[in-house]
């Protein structure tokens, strides 16, 4: 778990290319997509302020809140955090 001052600052880090974070993430994706159902992937956004929040589940099966109430597919302006999160720019 990570708590970060607000959220341009947590995408500012995940995006930057100078930063561990994105290099390991793009080699991730590269390996998961080679072995479809090896390995999947829960992530959650919360922004406590502003009531927003997003969960992202990648290659593995629903629990929790989308299994009770339902998934929306990551596409189109949901590719992005920003976009689920519903904030500007997004």
């Amino acid at each position: 778990m990570q708590y970060w001052r607000d959220l341009d600052s947590l995408l500012a880090y995940a995006h930057a290319a100078d930063h561990v974070h994105r290099p390991a993430w793009a080699e991730f994706n590269r390996r998961a997509r080679s072995a479809p159902g090896a390995v999947g992937i829960w992530h959650e956004t919360l922004i406590v302020p502003a009531g927003r929040h997003e969960s992202f589940y990648g290659d593995m099966p629903l629990v929790g809140m989308p299994k009770a109430f339902g998934s929306i597919p990551v596409t189109g302006k949901r590719d992005s955090a920003r976009g689920r999160l519903g904030t500007p720019d997004g």
